[in-house]
């Protein structure tokens, strides 16, 4: 899917050398997921309380960990998107 605006300048024809064997790999290819709109809501909530003085989660900073798990991508959502990628000929050695 192509996504408009996500294209770097250099990605242009004048630089395409055309198609690449299977075993090509794919280095530097950033997959970004949009959070579900509630989920999103929720998140941007708990940010203006971290500001708020008077709310109990005034600078109750989370971890990496915690923000994953309350905020992030579902283990439900990366298994279809693991799937999709997989269906289209994608391996997890790819990732790497």
């Amino acid at each position: 899917m192509r996504l408009t605006g996500n294209v770097r300048p250099e990605a242009c024809p004048a630089h395409d050398r055309g198609r690449v064997t299977d075993s090509f790999p794919m280095r530097h290819v950033h997959l970004l997921l949009r959070r579900p709109a509630a989920r999103e809501r929720s998140l941007q909530s708990y940010v203006t309380q971290l500001h708020d003085r008077n709310s109990p989660n005034f600078h109750h900073w989370l971890t990496s960990e915690r923000l994953a798990a309350d905020f992030g991508v579902s283990q439900q959502d990366l298994t279809t998107v693991a799937a999709w990628l997989g269906s289209r000929g994608w391996r997890r050695h790819d990732f790497a």
